[in-house]
């Protein structure tokens, strides 16, 4: 499959099929990886300990409500 590059705003975008994004699992973040082929687009894993430390700081007062009763 062939895709576009363009030009918005001074940035470079790979313009992709939105059905080709969710085939591969790249729904929000991607990890980038220069190879000797080319580049690597790889849905971004979040490590655990990262999302636990998300949930923390977006839900702190929830947690502490939680934890007082």
């Amino acid at each position: 499959m062939d895709a576009r590059i363009v030009t918005i705003d001074g940035q470079k975008m790979l313009l992709l099929p939105e059905e080709l994004l969710f085939q591969a699992g790249l729904l929000e973040e991607v990890t980038l990886q220069v190879t000797e082929e080319g580049l690597l687009v790889l849905p971004r894993i979040q490590l655990f300990e990262d999302a636990l430390q998300q949930v923390f700081s977006e839900h702190h007062d929830l947690l502490k409500n939680l934890a007082e009763r």
